[in-house]
């Protein structure tokens, strides 16, 4: 799956300077095409128990407040990207949001037969944000290690090194 493209087409560079120069119609465009684009991140960042609602909205507001400070509109989806990805850590460093538990996410017990097996889900979800993090932009998003840990704000060998850490971890963990 490749996130951006509707972005890149849509939010053209003239859009992104009207937005930069008070154009609240090509603001409101700008934003659209960002919430579209980053809400696949933002489900997978925040799993199935999660708000990714949320973390978009928080994102997408912080884009709103600064869009002046993004350099030009080919760098306005990395940092946005870059700005939902650190909001989603710094939640969990300073605990200010509550987990939101939905209704169809709970579920009975799992017949005996099968509490040996672990859901990739339910491994996904007990990673710390930071390795979530890594898996989700490089994996899932397909970024290069250096656009990662760009996003991140790490060097591209810690990139590598956790990911190997991380991958390693999981492994265990999914095998019987």
């Amino acid at each position: 799956m490749v996130i951006g493209v509707a972005t890149r087409a849509a939010v053209t560079p003239d859009l992104v300077e009207r937005a930069q120069n008070g154009d609240t119609v090509a603001l409101e465009k700008v934003i659209e095409g960002l919430a579209r684009d980053l809400l696949p991140l933002a489900t997978a960042l925040e799993g199935p128990v999660g708000s990714p609602d949320v973390l978009l909205g928080d994102a997408l507001s912080r884009v709103y407040e600064r869009i002046r400070q993004v350099r030009s509109s080919a760098a306005l989806l990395g940092w946005a990207r870059k700005i939902l990805v650190r909001l989603y850590l710094d939640e969990k460093r300073r605990g200010t949001r509550h987990q939101i538990v939905r209704l169809e996410t709970v579920s009975a017990p799992a017949p005996a037969a099968d509490l040996g097996a672990i859901d990739l889900h339910q491994a996904l979800g007990r990673l710390p944000r930071e390795r979530r993090s890594l898996l989700v932009l490089h994996y899932w998003l397909g970024l290069t290690l250096a656009e990662t840990g760009t996003t991140l704000g790490i060097r591209e060998g810690t990139v590598k090194s956790r990911l190997h850490e991380t991958l390693r971890s999981l492994r265990g963990e999914l095998r019987p």
